[in-house]
């Protein structure tokens, strides 16, 4: 009706999970994951974004290896794709298999992303997560070679 051309994707079951990840080169790290628990069939920027939205979990209620497998595995997606500073690494837990979605880079920091959850969980208030963030920007941009 619309177009001569779609995209499908099949339907995945299992826990989302929501990782922020943030670093430069060897010094990448991965905060605590949280599980985003949806209201309806399929979860929605507004719940995941908006105040009141999406019920946050963090970490979310899997084993501490799953948590380990989870963070490797954002690590690793982060340092394939060249990523720089921080990147929010979506992802469903299926089992013990994490399915990367997508990365966000840069991600949105809204006043109810998970990203200040996570940041809270690893010891930070707003303020020095951003002055880490913020420093490991000006070491990205002082040692880049081309665009960021």
């Amino acid at each position: 009706k619309y177009d001569n051309v779609i995209l499908a994707e099949e339907v995945l079951e299992g826990m989302e999970i929501t990782d922020l990840v943030f670093g430069i080169d060897d010094d990448v790290k991965a905060l605590l994951p949280s599980q985003l628990l949806k209201g309806g069939d399929f979860l929605t920027a507004e719940e995941k974004f908006l105040p009141g939205g999406a019920q946050m979990i963090t970490p979310p209620p899997v084993s501490e290896e799953l948590v380990k497998k989870i963070q490797e595995e954002s690590i690793k997606v982060f340092r394939s794709l060249g990523l720089k500073v921080y990147s929010r690494i979506d992802s469903f837990l299926i089992g013990d298999k994490v399915v990367i979605l997508e990365p966000n880079n840069p991600p949105a920091m809204t006043p109810s992303t998970a990203i200040w959850l996570q940041a809270v969980e690893a010891g930070f208030n707003t303020s020095k997560f951003l002055d880490e963030l913020i420093n490991i920007s000006l070491k990205a941009h002082r040692e880049k070679l081309g665009p960021l």
